[in-house]
């Protein structure tokens, strides 16, 4: 009875390992201001086959908004993010559409600067490509390399 318990648990971890529960976390877009003093960083996270994909968007190194299954064009999943510095610094998260769309902060202080920051839906990106932003980034690097 005991090796019937064991068993079970060892094909159940095997089973867990094999079925893709493994998730990845990628930087997937980093943009800088002018001043080079602010830094706006995409990260994907994939868990899956199973799992839409997630983006966290950084400003630095604070967590400023969580999207899931955001989309840039119909297929192209992600957001596009720009830096706008016409008074202060001011970041827009682009996208399209998304399940879930959470800003964290809308302003944040850093080094004395008050960055604002601001999601913007129904932006339709016609350059995003299908796919997720970090398998897009492979093949742009391995057509690049051709």
């Amino acid at each position: 009875m005991k090796w019937s318990i064991i068993k079970r648990v060892g094909i159940m971890m095997i089973a867990l390992i094999f079925s893709g529960c493994i998730v990845s976390h990628d930087d997937v877009v980093t943009k800088y201001t002018a001043d080079k003093k602010l830094r706006a960083t995409v990260v994907e996270i994939n868990g899956g086959a199973t799992t839409p994909f997630a983006y966290e968007v950084y400003v630095n190194d604070a967590l400023v908004a969580r999207l899931v299954d955001a989309r840039r064009s119909e297929n192209g999943y992600g957001v596009n993010i720009e830096w706008d510095q016409t008074t202060s610094p001011y970041l827009k998260i682009l996208y399209l559409k998304a399940k879930s769309a959470r800003q964290l902060k809308s302003t944040l202080e850093i080094n004395g600067q008050t960055v604002r920051i601001e999601l913007i839906p129904n932006v339709y990106d016609r350059n995003a490509p299908d796919g997720g932003m970090k398998y897009n980034l492979k093949s742009n690097i391995s057509e690049e390399a051709d």
